[in-house]
């Protein structure tokens, strides 16, 4: 990988036909132009999928102690 420091690497559009494309590229698109883009766009992928992991876990703590207020509420 030759260049000059600091001198971006860029990237092509991902070509039809080879399958799945990386992430942060669209259908039929172009994807990050530099290094720097793919890398950002994969740590907000990342990030994303953090973020839903979490939210189902507030969602099932949630619907769990709702589920152990309706129990105690028909004992009472």
């Amino acid at each position: 990988m030759g260049g000059r420091k600091g001198e971006a690497i860029q990237h092509l559009a991902w070509p039809p036909g080879l399958g799945l494309a990386p992430a942060g590229v669209r259908k039929g698109g172009a994807g990050p132009t530099t290094v720097d883009e793919a890398s950002m766009e994969r740590s907000k992928s990342f990030v994303k999928a953090l973020q839903k992991i979490f939210r189902f876990g507030e969602e099932k703590g949630r619907a769990l102690k709702l589920n152990k207020d309706r129990r105690l509420a028909q004992v009472n």
